[in-house]
């Protein structure tokens, strides 16, 4: 009836939406294969191919490293899976063909930093799912009138805001990956006095204490003044 009035289609619960099933239990081995799988495809079709190391370069950054972005935009990719994507992107970099292992003369961490500092600016995939999951954050901070925004509201954080809502009772995966990326905020954000009357001091990370929230008190008292 609800797909009637509204116009739209059925999906059933096998079929894929951008890539990803539409349903998604607990188990997160379905995600992780999902990505395992295609990125093994396209780096076992590129080592039979003879690539100079601009070629590689140019096909990890505009393949490998963009294959797992919307997957890494909404759920919380795994370290240890983070860390197998890295050893396959890795093995394919220093690999000379089809089954020749290389030899890796230059630690991974240092690759992945910028040209301008001595590396190749490759895509850290811990570091990436970190930032595109505080991107959504940001999102539920400064959009807060979006209808996505005020289900996550009504479900997580009723009667506060995001930056102070806990993980909640039987929460989902997405949700669980906003809120430990939220720390990624925390450390550029910066808040604003007005007034002061949705300032709650006692609850704002930073000012649990009594000496803290004192200071932190007069100091918006003197803003007002």
């Amino acid at each position: 009836m609800v797909a009637e009035r509204l116009g739209v289609a059925v999906v059933e619960e096998q079929k894929r939406y951008l890539g990803l099933p539409t349903v998604i239990g607990r188990s997160k081995k379905v995600i992780t294969d999902i990505i395992r799988d295609k990125l093994s495809k396209r780096l076992q079709g590129w080592r039979g191919k003879i690539l100079s190391r601009a070629g590689k370069e140019v096909l990890i950054k505009a393949v490998a490293n963009s294959l797992p972005t919307y997957v890494m935009s909404v759920f919380k990719i795994p370290s240890n899976f983070c860390d197998e994507l890295r050893s396959m992107v890795s093995r394919f970099w220093w690999g000379h063909g089809e089954g020749q292992r290389g030899i890796s003369w230059v630690a991974w961490r240092k690759i992945c930093t910028p040209k301008g500092v001595g590396g190749l600016g490759f895509r850290d995939f811990h570091l990436f799912n970190l930032a595109l999951l505080a991107k959504q954050a940001w999102r539920l901070v400064t959009c807060t009138d979006g209808l996505w925004a005020r289900i996550m509201k009504a479900k997580y954080y009723p009667q506060g805001e995001f930056m102070g809502a806990g993980i909640g009772h039987n929460p989902s995966y997405a949700w669980r990956g906003i809120v430990e990326a939220r720390g990624v905020l925390e450390k550029g954000m910066r808040r604003r006095i007005g007034d002061g009357p949705s300032t709650l001091v006692w609850r704002m990370r930073g000012f649990r204490t009594r000496k803290r929230a004192r200071l932190y008190l007069r100091v918006a008292a003197g803003m007002r003044t």
